[in-house]
């Protein structure tokens, strides 16, 4: 079977590792827009239970091989703050990576197990070829995939836009910090959202978010992420923190999500966030790249036709994604009203509609208590600031 990969990133990466695991007798090729994966605007990635579960599946010694050089920082526990109020919460235990680290890590898989990768931006006229020269082409490029644009019809694809804006930063402080935190801070302008992962303890992968209202007006209005950055510390030291933002060299992106009604067409399928792409505060984006990935993988392997195998996994990832998909959805036009609401919710419950809104992958039980004022300081983390 002669199986085309558009999209060197971790979606097509690990997809083209886990079809080779699955069916060795595979040629498998790569093709990838000269490097372009490489300098993605994401920085780094949340790997919780099932994301490790799927890498172990692949290589049971992954650990070892993608973290030679340090220990990863485990993540355990969820802060979750607005401008007057912490919870600490468990969070589902995981570790940070960057985004280069990963990729390295999956490309020397994918070359050691024989996989070829091709330099080449592929457009819809290349598509075409790779149709007829390949059993199957997968769409892993992303929200803006070939493969989705040239089958939107098809497929069902749909992609909206939100009033939402973001970019990645660093944060590198003398404060420890080694929560995923999740943060809320209003503003004269609006509110401000922080998302944010450690790579070390005193080293985090950053997002901030806004809604489009907020960016346009007063002391963000015509400033980059980077010009940006004395007036976000500010905001985001009000409660506790000592914020030290770092600019990724990134613009502020618009948010953009995927959905799509059927994952196939002929012999044309997709993974990531070609098909799916929610949310970030979900948490999941490579986890659900890599269940995909994984069970097209197996779908190949259990059903010798390609047309049964896409069948399969078509109704296997649609049963899985329904219901996220529908969450996430409906949290993404939440927070597009998140103004709004902060401007309609007395300040000492402005947490708990926080709260209310995350979604339920991050979530343990919670610890007790629970309540800003039951806690000692310690539990406040006012012990580390």
């Amino acid at each position: 079977m002669k199986v085309a990969v558009i999209g060197g990133g971790p979606s097509g990466l690990y997809l083209a590792n886990a079809i080779k695991h699955a069916r060795r007798k595979s040629e498998i090729t790569i093709f990838e827009a000269q490097g372009l994966s490489a300098h993605s605007k994401g920085l780094g990635y949340t790997l919780q239970q099932l994301g490790i579960n799927l890498l172990n599946k692949l290589d049971p010694g992954f650990q070892t091989r993608l973290f030679a050089n340090s220990a990863p920082q485990v993540i355990n526990k969820a802060l979750y703050k607005t401008h007057n109020d912490s919870r600490l919460l468990p969070f589902t235990t995981g570790f940070s990576v960057s985004r280069p680290a990963l990729l390295h890590y999956l490309g020397e898989m994918a070359r050691n197990a024989g996989i070829k990768t091709i330099q080449q931006c592929i457009n819809k006229q290349d598509l075409n070829a790779l149709k007829k020269d390949f059993d199957l082409v997968i769409g892993a490029d992303g929200v803006r995939s070939v493969v989705r644009e040239q089958h939107a019809r098809q497929l069902g694809a749909r992609t909206e836009t939100l009033g939402l804006h973001y970019s990645w930063f660093i944060n590198e402080s003398p404060q420890c910090r080694t929560e995923a935190c999740f943060y809320a801070f209003r503003a004269p302008e609006g509110v401000v959202m922080l998302t944010s992962y450690p790579l070390t303890p005193y080293r985090q992968i950053v997002i901030i978010e806004m809604t489009e209202a907020c960016l346009n007006s007063g002391k963000f209005q015509g400033k980059t992420p980077e010009q940006a950055i004395p007036y976000l510390n500010s905001i985001l030291s009000q409660n506790g923190d000592r914020m030290a933002l770092k600019s990724a060299g990134l613009p502020w992106y618009r948010f953009n999500t995927n959905s799509i009604d059927c994952l196939h067409h002929r012999n044309n399928a997709l993974v990531g966030d070609a098909a799916f792409a929610f949310h970030f505060s979900s948490g999941q984006g490579v986890t659900n790249a890599f269940t995909m990935a994984f069970t097209l993988a197996r779908c190949l392997q259990r059903n010798e036709s390609v047309a049964q195998a896409l069948q399969h996994y078509n109704h296997a990832c649609k049963l899985a994604m329904g219901k996220a998909e529908q969450k996430m959805t409906q949290r993404a036009h939440w927070l597009e009203q998140i103004d709004h609401h902060f401007a309609a919710t007395p300040d000492q419950q402005l947490l708990d509609i926080f709260l209310g809104r995350l979604p339920e992958p991050h979530f343990g039980n919670p610890e007790r208590p629970t309540t800003r004022e039951q806690r000692g300081p310690e539990q406040r983390g006012q012990s580390r600031l």
